[in-house]
């Protein structure tokens, strides 16, 4: 990724960056997430993983798409964050059917994908809303209807995703061992691992972890964050203070940095120079605690 890429990054606007406007939008794209996330999942093989049940940002498009599914030709479902509309398109972009999903339930989605999914040439009947992880119970209400509120929030949602994978993409293409960057509607984050331990075998891997997440129970707003796997057992006063940032060491090891930060910066390219600064300067420490060269 040049740096002529990164010059790509959306602006952050301070009004759209309100804390109970991104809880509403987050629960609703959370919801819907899972629509896109089964009709991979529903489609390929079974996996422990659950990588067919991952999503990825395509940045033509601007969607959130899953894996290609089907024999022949191959189709995927695709969830627009900032008009909220959800896909099925042929493998080269083209819109097969449409839905609006504003005022619609998660079942009425479900009923609209089997239907679709039967026009594509594949058994509609077969797609299943089975998870293999817990979610919070308000994303799996099947019968309350989404709602598409308010609406410059979910432009926001957009672009911060977009952004999310314009500068992991960035780390991913200056690392050999780095997996491929992918949205886990488990808790909507969209990551990638840095590998340096037990590449292709799961049980042995040792990774670092860049992500961004939308928010989750532990921070209301969406966020930035490295963390490593295995944790480390080192006191926060061993540790050097991040601009921005901050250490977590209670369930996981590595550090955050919240968007509320992007407030008090009115320049595009200087909001993506403190998520790179930080990214740096934490990825610094850790290769230090792992004895790697950065």
């Amino acid at each position: 990724m040049s740096a002529e890429s990164l010059r790509d990054w959306k602006m952050h606007e301070k009004t759209n960056l309100k804390t109970k406007k991104l809880l509403a939008a987050r629960i609703e794209l959370h919801r819907a997430v899972q629509l896109v996330g089964a009709v991979g999942r529903s489609y390929s093989p079974p996996s422990g993983e659950d990588e067919y049940g991952s999503l990825e940002w395509n940045n033509v498009s601007k969607l959130l798409v899953s894996v290609p599914v089907g024999q022949e030709e191959k189709i995927y479902a695709g969830l627009s964050l900032a008009k909220f509309n959800l896909g099925l398109y042929s493998q080269n972009g083209r819109l097969i059917e449409g839905m609006d999903l504003k005022k619609c339930t998660l079942s009425g989605a479900v009923n609209w994908l089997k239907v679709s999914l039967g026009k594509a040439g594949l058994q509609g009947e077969k797609l299943t809303m089975e998870l293999p992880y817990e979610i919070p119970e308000y994303a799996g209400d099947t019968e309350k209807k989404f709602k598409y509120k308010p609406k410059n929030t979910f432009k926001e949602f957009s672009n911060l995703y977009e952004n999310a994978a314009l500068i992991l993409s960035h780390y991913r293409e200056n690392n050999d061992h780095a997996s491929e960057i992918k949205c886990w509607p488990h808790h909507f984050d969209i990551a990638m691992q840095l590998i340096f331990e037990g590449e292709g075998n799961p049980d042995e891997k040792k990774y670092v972890g860049l992500g961004f997440s939308p928010g989750d129970e532990n921070y209301k707003r969406p966020y930035y964050y490295i963390n490593l796997w295995p944790a480390p057992d080192i006191p926060l006063s061993d540790l050097p203070s991040i601009q921005g940032g901050k250490w977590n060491i209670e369930g996981w090891f590595g550090a955050t940095l919240d968007i509320k930060n992007f407030k008090k910066i009115n320049d595009a390219q200087a909001q993506m120079e403190l998520v790179k600064t930080f990214y740096d300067a934490v990825l610094s420490e850790i290769f230090k605690i792992i004895g790697r060269e950065a």
